[in-house]
């Protein structure tokens, strides 16, 4: 606590700017009663008004207590208005009493006419707490004509009277810069702020965005799954695979929908070869031509594994779903740690320019692969079916070490995306 109050941190945000407005003018104020306790003491022997002098300073302190304590509590000195204008009042008041309180020709001391070195501070306050330019004005000229009067008039002291006006300018001078500070560091704190609100709304955005991306990648496959079934399924090979195909779904929605979500066991580095095998087997009823075997111990790093399982399984339900074809082949090759892995069907195929890219190829295939540093590509035409090609540089692989100790090597990948 100690600590905080000692060496405070406000945040940065309006609320923040209020209180370390609230800290400078406290500082300054505890200055200027610093200041005014060994004055006011000390001039007592000359002052023709001793006791008039000490009620004054003690009123000032007593009112200073007071504004501290206020503003610590509500963390700023512009909530209660009415603090700036008793402030400026008081102040007032103890700049006028010097006329009562001091001698003419002490009126410009700093330590006699004491009025003049404490109230300072109360210009400043006027300038960043009063919210109308017209009530800052008016606290202006109010100090500086009580600042103006004890000194600009005094009979054959030439020199006093010119030291009074030109000393007189500061009570303006501060107010001045008290709203010019302070206007300026609001309005960079209430853009700050809007930043900070947009900021928040765009990730809550992106959150609510990447749920969404969340339940349409689930959901994906199944809705491939059950439009077969709403469709009938003669052939008891592909009814076979989507019995398979559906459990697995239903597993994942199960887990989905427990509370909390059921973590998935790790993915793990996978020889690619394996993978596409395994995939194709689900697939039974596509009939599809597997030749990996060149990519065979070509281990890919996890993170990369599920993104390629994924895409090569959203491929082939769309050969199932859309393609209409009687050739599906699945290649695989891999050479010095770089990969490539290839669907090609002999469907109807589709127009790139002009078709709609569903949510299957454009999501889980292209942008996903693309994420994961993937190349790529994939090319069609109406009539002449479809190709799809992943391609993995060195990095996407587990390099083994070579038996001389040194790593494989191999051109460096790029996450772009081919047109046909």
């Amino acid at each position: 606590m100690l600590r905080r109050l000692l060496f405070p941190r406000p945040e940065t945000t309006l609320a923040g700017l209020d209180r370390v407005f609230l800290y400078i003018v406290l500082a300054l104020r505890t200055i200027d009663v610093t200041k005014l306790i060994p004055a006011v003491l000390g001039t007592a022997g000359r002052s023709p008004q001793p006791a008039l002098s000490l009620g004054l300073g003690t009123l000032f302190v007593v009112w200073s207590a007071v504004l501290i304590v206020i503003g610590l509590r509500d963390g700023s000195l512009g909530r209660r208005g009415w603090l700036v204008k008793v402030d400026v009042l008081i102040s007032c008041v103890c700049l006028l009493a010097v006329l009562v309180i001091t001698p003419p020709e002490l009126r410009i001391s700093q330590w006699d006419a004491w009025g003049g070195s404490v109230t300072y501070t109360s210009a400043l306050f006027a300038g960043m707490a009063l919210k109308r330019h017209r009530s800052r004005l008016l606290a202006a000229l109010l100090l500086w004509v009580c600042a103006v009067i004890p000194t600009g008039f005094v009979s054959g002291h030439p020199d006093i009277v010119l030291i009074g006006w030109t000393n007189s300018l500061v009570y303006p001078a501060y107010t001045a810069v008290g709203w010019l500070v302070s206007d300026y560091f609001r309005r960079v704190a209430e853009a700050t702020d809007e930043a900070r609100r947009l900021a928040t709304e765009a990730a809550a955005r992106s959150a609510a965005e990447a749920e969404a991306a969340r339940h349409r990648a689930l959901l994906h496959d199944q809705a491939t799954i059950l439009d077969l079934v709403a469709r009938g399924i003669e052939d008891p090979t592909l009814a076979d695979s989507e019995r398979r195909q559906a459990a697995v779904e239903a597993r994942k929605v199960a887990a989905f929908m427990t509370e909390p979500p059921l973590t998935t066991a790790p993915a793990q580095d996978t020889d690619l070869a394996s993978l596409a095998r395994a995939d194709a087997h689900d697939f039974a009823d596509l009939n599809p031509v597997v030749s990996v075997d060149l990519a065979e111990g070509t281990v890919v790093r996890a993170s990369v594994a599920t993104v390629v399982g994924s895409a090569l399984t959203t491929l082939l339900h769309n050969v199932r779903r859309h393609a209409q074809s009687d050739l599906c082949v699945i290649h695989a090759d891999a050479d010095a740690g770089a990969w490539e892995l290839t669907v090609r069907d002999d469907g109807v195929g589709f127009d790139r320019e002009n078709s709609r890219i569903g949510y299957g190829l454009g999501e889980l295939v292209e942008r996903a692969s693309t994420r994961a540093g993937l190349d790529v590509r994939v090319e069609s035409a109406p009539g002449e079916g479809t190709t799809v090609t992943l391609r993995g540089g060195p990095e996407t692989t587990v390099r083994e070490e070579r038996a001389s100790g040194e790593s494989m090597t191999g051109p460096k990948g790029r996450a772009t995306l081919w047109s046909s």
